[in-house]
């Protein structure tokens, strides 16, 4: 099989920078290899799909807006919702971060501060600290922010990919590329790659969006992406009543982050469900060489036991007192983030023919199509593209030889 372009990964960064592609230049030809069975069936799949402007850093804050101004122009195709969000802080913590949180609310859209008894009314969280659980001194709020479907996501770029005449192969699992070293001479370029079923791929060049297995692919070619994975776990729980995690303000129910250890929730009022989310800081190994051990890792009950539902009951004592035998868990499941540890922004470089676009730190939905709008750029070898609300970009921001981006504070 031959193009201009391979495109490795169908999750969402892959195909909105496949899609991407073809609207710049049309008659590329670009092929698009997905390992899984179907697009967007593993760590886009299986992720919150919610979706934030809520980031200190310009560049963060740049590629998450202009992708939620794309994502609201199509929002009835891929089940959009503004849920809100609301990130809570410990007192200390508010402490430092207040500052930075003021010029956060002057800059971003549709961000305000909750302090006091706006941030008491918005959610049933109790007021007082509980052993190891700090109570909440403040929250930065945003509006524009709010939940969505992955897989409709995936599956509208993957149509417009397609009627641009874009190619999709899924079950396309890429083993390994050859390097035209033939005749003793030091490869310069990449000449093909082939797929675990023995299918083989010949592109001039390669663009790799396989976000925590971005390393496995690129790790044998010499090349070191800066990129790592983490597990993260995420559990459906049954919530009776929206009054047990909410308040009576006119916030409504917002994607909620506790000031504790990262712990995320989103709520699914219509099925009486919330979603609890985390991540290890300190105790869960990286798998060396740099790629998770398992395709498939599993959301582990005992985690959810252990260290989410003792903080769950601690910061929400009505919902405690709902379930006193414990909380029913509906549904569990498990996937990686791919973390770009220095500063918690994306990484966009090149080496000769490959470009590679990874790193999001758990953001890649909430910044995708700026993401894909920006890889498509890089990979043209354009020096600014244009987002989707206008705004200028520069690719090489995000590259590590020229990089130019504040470090990203506000991550789980």
């Amino acid at each position: 099989m031959t193009s201009d372009v391979l495109v490795i990964g169908g999750g969402v960064v892959g195909l909105a920078s496949a899609y991407h592609l073809k609207r710049l230049s049309p008659g590329l030809s670009v092929t698009l290899a997905e390992k899984g069975a179907r697009l967007c069936s593993v760590n886009s799949g299986r992720s919150a799909a919610l979706y934030r402007n809520l980031f200190l850093s310009k560049t963060s804050r740049d590629l998450a807006e202009s992708s939620i101004i794309h994502y609201r122009s199509i929002a009835g195709a891929i089940a959009l919702k503004g849920l809100g969000y609301l990130w809570t802080f410990s007192r200390d913590e508010w402490t430092l971060l207040r500052t930075e949180a003021v010029r956060l609310a002057s800059l971003a859209q549709e961000v305000e501060l909750l302090e006091g008894e706006a941030l008491s009314a918005a959610t049933a969280m109790a007021r007082e600290p509980k052993g190891p659980y700090p109570a909440a001194g403040g929250a930065i709020a945003g509006r524009l922010c709010g939940a969505l479907s992955a897989q409709a996501l995936a599956a509208w770029y993957a149509e417009r990919f397609s009627e641009l005449g874009g190619l999709i192969v899924t079950g396309a699992d890429i083993t390994g590329f050859d390097l035209d070293n033939e005749g003793g001479s030091l490869p310069t370029r990449v000449v093909g790659a082939k797929d675990a079923r023995g299918e083989y791929y010949e592109a001039g060049r390669y663009l790799v969006a396989g976000g925590c297995w971005s390393q496995d692919l690129l790790g044998p070619l010499g090349i070191a992406s800066a990129v790592y994975p983490k597990k993260r776990q995420l559990f459906g729980f049954s919530v009776a009543r929206p009054d047990l995690l909410y308040g009576q303000a006119s916030y409504g129910t917002p994607a909620l982050i506790l000031p504790y250890a990262g712990i995320y929730l989103k709520p699914v009022p219509e099925r009486y469900l919330a979603v609890a989310g985390m991540a290890d800081e300190l105790g869960r190994g990286i798998d060396l060489p740099y790629g998770p051990a398992a395709a498939r890792p599993r959301a582990e009950e005992e985690y959810f036991r252990a260290y989410i539902e003792p903080a769950l009951g601690a910061y929400f004592p009505s919902l405690a007192a709902a379930y006193p035998r414990g909380l029913e868990l509906k549904q569990a499941w498990a996937g990686h983030y791919d973390y770009h540890w220095p500063d918690k922004n994306p990484v966009l470089e090149r080496a000769h023919n490959v470009v590679w676009v990874a790193g999001s730190s758990g953001s890649g939905i909430m910044k995708g199509d700026g993401l894909g709008r920006a890889a498509a750029a890089a990979l043209l070898g354009l020096e600014q593209v244009e987002l989707a609300d206008g705004r200028p970009f520069k690719p090489a921001d995000l590259s590590l030889r020229a990089r130019a981006v504040a470090a990203e504070g506000l991550v789980i």
